[in-house]
Parts: C-alpha cells; structure tokens; sequence
C-alpha cells in the first residue's frame, strides 16, 4: 500500500469508499439475520430485534453522511453505540437482563398510557381510553416500584448502570478487543454526540471545527475536509461496533464466517484511514 493510498484522510474518496465499507456490513448483518431468524432461545429472539435496529440505523448514516449531514449522523451513531451496549450487555447478564428490560417495557408503556403538562396556564394530557378500569398486576406494580424512586418519581435508566460500568461488564466476558472497540465508540462517538444532543456550543463548535485550537478551518474546502473527516471516523467506529455486535450474537448461532468477514472490512477502512 503507498503513501498517497494512506495519506488522503478527509477525502471524498475515502468517505466514497467508508460508504461501500459500510454497506458491506450490512450485507453481512443480513446474513446473520438469516441464521439468527431460526434461533429458539429468548434471549436471542430479544437480541435479534436490537440488531435489526442497529442495521437500520446504520442504513441512515448512509443517508446521512452522503449528504454531509455530520449533526445528524453523530446523534445517529450515538444511538447505535447504545444498542450494542444494551446488546453486549444482555448477552453477558442473560435473562436475568431480559427480564429487567421487560419489566421496563411495562412500566414504561404503563405510565405512556396518560402523560400530562403542565405550564402556567396551559395544560396538556395524553391518556388512553379506559385507563382508570385497567387492572394492575402484581407483576406491574413490582415493576413500577422499581422503577420509582423513593420521591416517586420514575427512574430512567434502565439497567441502573452506567455506560463505563456497562463496558466494564461486556469487556470482563468479551475480552481486549471489545473493551477497545466500545472504547474507541465511547471516544469518537458518545461524548461528542452527547453534547450535539444536548444543544451545547461545544458540540455546535465541534462541528465546524472551532474547537481546534491550532488547524480551525480556514475556507470551505478546509471546512469540508473535516466534516469528511468526522464522517469517515462516524462510520469506522460503526464498522467495529457492527463486528463487535456479531460477536455478542455468535454466543446463540455460529456467526464465525460473519465475523471474519467484518473484521476484513473493518481492517480495510482502518487502514485507509491512517
């Protein structure tokens, strides 16, 4: 491989080429998918269903980064790096966590059922017909109780960890290669996206570039490059987060030839980018 093969970091072709990487996974998430569909263990079933989001997610950041919507695919990235930690995480704590994320599902549907806001003079209410006759079951009131804090109000996360706790869980299981992975998402995707989420001016700045101190970009060609840049980065680590996924599958069905196949794809654009 040359130089120039390595030195074009921030180019169109290289994020032409992160895109073709990324379609790749894709393919190789559908052939999973087709191993997976027979899979008789609940856990995985339950599994399955966090994977298909993390593949429609990732055919967003298609969209997305082909029209340099960097905002965007930093929030949409973000969410597929919390799939694969709900996903790593179930894996390792098995129906135990099934079951706590079931019983999250129904407080949480429960409590969708009438939502109310209040401001000043104006108050808004969404509530389902019939809501005051529903029967609770103890099965729900546990679950409300535990997702309820002694001030009564509701708890919302639902593991009750948080995302370094979590990776720390996975990693014990997974090994070194996992706890990098979900690392370097941590690092270029979750912290940042974090703070574009939350509307901050360090994650407006980010963006554009402004929060470099010494190469801020200086045109709209310099401007350009970075975003490229950030969206290049955005789909690499989704590569490896789509590898590491398989891995967290390969515990139900033997996606051993998947998992080879995205790792070459994630060597590829790896390598490319430096």
């Amino acid at each position: 491989m040359t130089n120039e093969n390595k030195s074009n970091f921030g180019s169109q072709e290289l994020l032409n080429e992160a895109h073709l990487v990324l379609q790749g996974q894709l393919e190789i998430i559908q052939s999973a998918f087709k191993k997976l569909m027979d899979c008789d263990d609940e856990v995985a079933l339950n599994l399955y269903t966090l994977l298909f989001s993390v593949y429609d997610s990732s055919k967003s950041i298609l969209i997305l980064s082909s029209n340099y919507q960097v905002r965007d695919s930093f929030l949409t990235a973000r969410t597929i790096f919390e799939l694969t930690l709900n996903i790593g995480y179930i894996s390792c704590e098995g129906k135990s966590a099934l079951d706590k994320a079931k019983r999250h599902l129904d407080q949480k549907s429960y409590r969708d059922l009438e939502r109310k806001l209040n401001i000043e003079s104006i108050n808004l209410s969404v509530q389902t017909l019939g809501i005051e006759n529903l029967i609770i079951s103890d099965e729900l009131k546990k679950s409300l109780e535990e997702y309820t804090t002694q001030r009564g109000l509701e708890v919302r996360a639902w593991t009750g960890e948080n995302v370094f706790k979590k990776i720390k869980i996975i990693s014990k299981k997974y090994g070194k290669k996992v706890n990098d992975i979900l690392n370097i998402g941590l690092f270029n995707i979750y912290r940042h996206g974090s703070e574009i989420a939350h509307g901050t001016l360090f994650g407006l700045f980010y963006i554009i570039g402004a929060t470099s101190m010494n190469q801020r970009p200086k045109n709209t060609e310099d401007l350009l490059t970075s975003h490229r840049q950030h969206l290049t980065l955005i789909i690499l680590s989704i590569s490896m987060l789509i590898e590491t996924n398989l891995t967290f599958m390969n515990n139900y069905k033997d996606l051993s030839e998947e998992i080879s196949a995205s790792e070459k794809l994630t060597l590829k654009l790896a390598n490319r980018s430096k």
